[in-house]
């Protein structure tokens, strides 16, 4: 919702908790503001030509970024992101796992007496 496309409702500044009973309880709702709405809806009644033209940007904007078309990239987009952040994390968790194993390797030529005891050139670590 924008001003271009609606007409966006003020809140009052206290948060109302929902009933214990609601499905939500444990959420507070933005109280409307009851002054405000009378005026936009005067306005509405005021400016019929502005509210036709509301509805229109409004069907525009649903249709742009809500239509199945349009939802479906977004998905598709969030997916890739997140299979990319996947192939990452497991490039990173395998070159992990291989320098714990190159460093096993190197405690256990260390200690069958293959490996550097610091009396000669070392392998850089």
């Amino acid at each position: 919702m924008t001003p271009g496309n609606s007409y966006p409702l003020l809140v009052e500044p206290k948060l109302v908790k929902l009933p214990a009973d609601h499905v939500f309880h444990q959420h507070y709702w933005a109280q409307p503001s009851v002054e405000h709405l009378r005026m936009l809806m005067r306005r509405v009644v005021t400016a019929p030509e502005e509210a036709a033209a509301k509805g229109a940007a409004a069907r525009r904007t649903m249709v742009e970024r809500f239509s199945p078309r349009a939802v479906a990239q977004v998905v598709v987009g969030e997916l890739r992101r997140i299979a990319r952040e996947v192939e990452a994390a497991d490039r990173n968790a395998a070159a992990r796992e291989t320098d714990i194993l190159e460093g096993k390797r190197r405690v256990l030529e260390y200690e069958a007496g293959e490996g550097d005891r610091g009396d000669g050139p070392r392998d850089e670590l």
